[in-house]
């Protein structure tokens, strides 16, 4: 199954073009967030099976329909603040503001949305956190609302934290997500990393499909205001 981009996330959008302008056009606060267990680390501590929320605060003004040269449609917001908080094993809360700019993004045609980031000298909609199928995107069938970036709404499904999305051969990848070391994303607290460690639909090793290839879930939600 063909899912997300390397340029951007999917969903398909639950207002038209012209709707979604209109709204922009209110310029009022809105909050997006992200939900996943994962494998995580800030300044140097690695914590495993760790609470992992991101929030990114924007305006409704900033977003916009990606560019006509994107491979997908969908919408992103490139200007915001974003931040995060990790919650161990052990119920130490952990929370610190990032310093590199993220990005949220829906990708219409093939069904994800979330946090990305431009690491490793390109876009990555999958790194930080998104969320991938058919409870975010067109497969849906018109029974859950997808995310359009403006209409306050939750959507669960497979949570990937993959530089170099799409992994899947059959889409152009080569079978596995890039090591993050390589790639800090800076905060307040320190360089922070975050894994994709629970993987699937592998054949010698190598993930063969851009769904299935996580077996984690997560939640992406759209929030009205500044939460």
């Amino acid at each position: 199954m063909k899912l997300l981009s390397r340029t951007c996330l999917s969903t398909v959008a639950g207002i038209g073009c012209a709707a979604a302008s209109a709204m922009a056009a209110a310029a009022l606060p809105i909050t997006y967030t992200a939900f996943a267990i994962t494998d995580v680390k800030l300044a140097g501590t690695l914590y495993k099976d760790a609470q992992v929320s991101l929030k990114f605060i924007g305006d409704m003004g900033d977003v916009k329909a990606l560019p006509a040269s994107a491979p997908v449609t969908g919408y992103w917001i490139q200007k915001g603040s974003a931040s995060l908080e990790i919650v161990s094993r052990d119920g130490h809360r952990i929370k610190a503001n990032f310093l590199d700019q993220l990005v949220i993004s829906v990708d219409q045609t093939n069904g994800g949305a979330g946090f990305g980031s431009n690491v490793g000298g390109a876009f990555n909609p999958a790194y930080p956190l998104a969320i991938d199928g058919s409870n975010v995107g067109a497969f849906a069938g018109g029974v859950v609302p997808v995310p359009d970036l403006l209409t306050p709404g939750s959507w669960v499904d497979h949570a990937w934290s993959c530089i170099g999305f799409p992994v899947s051969s059959f889409n152009g990848g080569n079978g596995k997500c890039a090591d993050p070391a390589a790639y800090p994303l800076n905060t307040d607290k320190g360089e922070f990393f975050i894994y994709q460690p629970y993987l699937g639909a592998l054949v010698g090793g190598l993930m063969t499909d851009d769904y299935d290839g996580s077996v984690n879930d997560g939640v992406f939600s759209i929030l009205p205001g500044a939460q």
